[in-house]
């Protein structure tokens, strides 16, 4: 965010709308068999957030 701006990182989220669409899309017509995955990286991140002196995009 440093790079970009708080407008800039919101601007970047709202570009990426269409692809979320469609992933959940995509989701919504599964099965739990279809469903799985594994991100290590947005778990550690997600409980390093809380700690952080300060945050972005408060929760």
């Amino acid at each position: 965010l440093g790079v970009v701006g708080q407008t800039g990182a919101t601007a970047l989220l709202a570009g990426f709308e269409p692809l979320a669409l469609g992933v959940a899309a995509r989701a919504a017509g599964s099965t739990l068999d279809d469903l799985g995955g594994c991100a290590f990286v947005s778990d550690v991140m997600a409980m390093k957030h809380e700690t952080q002196y300060s945050r972005l995009f408060r929760s």
